[in-house]
This record gives C-alpha cells, sequence and structure tokens, in this order.
C-alpha cells in the first residue's frame, strides 16, 4: 500500500533562505508551505527542506494527465 503523500503543514520549519522553484513550470515561491509536498522519509530533498522540487498543481497536472493517457480511474483496459 502506497504512503500518503504529506503536504507540509504550518508548524514545518523550512529553510527560508533561498526560493523554491518548481522544476516544472518555473513558479517561485519564498514560504513552500501549501505549495509543494514534503517528503518525510526520503533524503532526496534533504537540502531542500525536505520539499518535493515539483509543486501541488503540476503535480495534479500530471496525474490527471497520466490518469487519462493510461486509464488508470479504475477501469481494466484489455
Amino acid at each position: 500500500m502506497a504512503r500518503k503523500a504529506k503536504v507540509a503543514d504550518a508548524s514545518d520549519n523550512f529553510d527560508d533562505s533561498h526560493e523554491y522553484r518548481c522544476l516544472r513550470c518555473g513558479k517561485v515561491w519564498e514560504n513552500p508551505i501549501g505549495h509543494f509536498f514534503k517528503s518525510q522519509w526520503s533524503e532526496c530533498f534533504e537540502k531542500n527542506s525536505r520539499f518535493a522540487p515539483i509543486c501541488k498543481d503540476c503535480v495534479t497536472e500530471m496525474f490527471n494527465s497520466y490518469e487519462k493517457k493510461y486509464g488508470t480511474n479504475g477501469t481494466n483496459r484489455s
């Protein structure tokens, strides 16, 4: 079973010495909370305060696109 994605809480710490940029759309935020998913378990994003490098909007857009492309909305394609 996949782990549930965690969005940063307002109480989470983040490094405010740099901007957080989405690597897909290029949008920039000073505060990543509410804009990026946070990974508690992966060490891949440690220097980015554990925030993923793709914003929530892009993740949702990509998921919807893949869902349409591959028909993964619960229907069985044979």
